[in-house]
C-alpha cells in the first residue's frame, strides 16, 4: 500500500514509549508558523503520566490534548521545565485519548528531536 508521508500522519506512542522524530517544512504548522509532529497516546490506566521533550537544535515545546489528533482542548504545554530548552509536562490523566504536540517555540524552526511518556505509579 501507499505509505503516509510521516510528517502529517498521527504517529501512535504509549506509556513507557520513546521516540525520535524531526520537525521540517513538510511538517503540521501551529498558528504561529511552527511546525510540530502530533502523537497519539492512549492511556489505559490512570495516573501521573509525563510528556518529555528534549532537542539540540531548537527550543522544545509541548502542548497536550484530549482526543487523538492534537486538535482537541488543551490540557497543558511547556516550554523549558524539563531543564535546559527541554520540555516537560506532568499531569494526571484518565483513562482515555490523549495527544500531543512535540513543537518548536518559534516559527520555521527544524531539527532533531527525541519525545518519551513515562508514569508514575
Amino acid at each position: 500500500g501507499q505509505r503516509l508521508r510521516p510528517t502529517t500522519q498521527v504517529v501512535p506512542i504509549s506509556v513507557g514509549e520513546s521516540s525520535q522524530g524531526r520537525l521540517e517544512f513538510s511538517d503540521r504548522q501551529a498558528d504561529d508558523g511552527s511546525f510540530y509532529d502530533c502523537y497519539a497516546l492512549n492511556v489505559t490506566r490512570g495516573g501521573n503520566v509525563s510528556v518529555r521533550m528534549d532537542s539540540a537544535q531548537f527550543d522544545a515545546y509541548l502542548s497536550l490534548h484530549e482526543g487523538p489528533q492534537c486538535d482537541g482542548a488543551s490540557l497543558a504545554s511547556d516550554d523549558d521545565s524539563g531543564g535546559g530548552t527541554s520540555a516537560l509536562i506532568t499531569e494526571n490523566l484518565r483513562p482515555g485519548s490523549y495527544s500531543f504536540r512535540a513543537n518548536s517555540l518559534s516559527a520555521a524552526q527544524e531539527g532533531d528531536y527525541s519525545v518519551s511518556v513515562t508514569t508514575r505509579r
